[in-house]
């Protein structure tokens, strides 16, 4: 609906392009991974986030059925950058870490890169394909 309205209103006309840019590859770090396999299989897959209320590690983020594909995802909604899934790892997983995203504060926590390789994972920087949208085309809204 909303798509409908903004070329209804402004003309709007747009299409994606995917360009090579910045993104962080999820992989495994040096010693392999230490994910346990999930409980149960059948469960909605997951990854959640929030705050644990601790001072040294006020967030958290936590999978349950979870793929590595899944957890990408998440990782690049948290860091505002696509994160590729390059682990190799098939299944589901069940996981939780805690970090501290603001480490800006003198008692902060491990960063979220450094507190993923408690999982055995590592986020490593890199280019890659990034989606962009742009615009071709808007005017000044009509009246209503």
């Amino acid at each position: 609906m909303l798509c409908a309205l903004l070329v209804d209103r402004f003309h709007l006309a747009v299409h994606a392009e995917t360009k090579e840019g910045r993104v962080f590859a999820l992989e495994l770090g040096n010693k392999g991974p230490k994910l346990v396999d999930a409980r149960d299989k059948d469960a909605y897959p997951v990854v959640s986030y929030g705050r644990t209320g601790a001072a040294e590690r006020p967030d958290f983020i936590e999978g349950q059925n979870a793929s590595m594909a899944l957890f990408a995802e998440r990782l690049s909604r948290e860091l505002y950058c696509p994160v590729l899934d390059q682990t190799g790892l098939k299944g589901t997983f069940d996981f939780k870490f805690e970090y501290a995203a603001d480490l800006s504060e003198p008692a902060a926590g491990p960063s979220l890169f450094s507190a993923i390789q408690q999982l055995g994972l590592k986020l490593a920087p890199t280019r890659g394909p990034v989606l962009h949208l742009v615009i071709d085309h808007a005017e000044r809204p009509s009246g209503n």
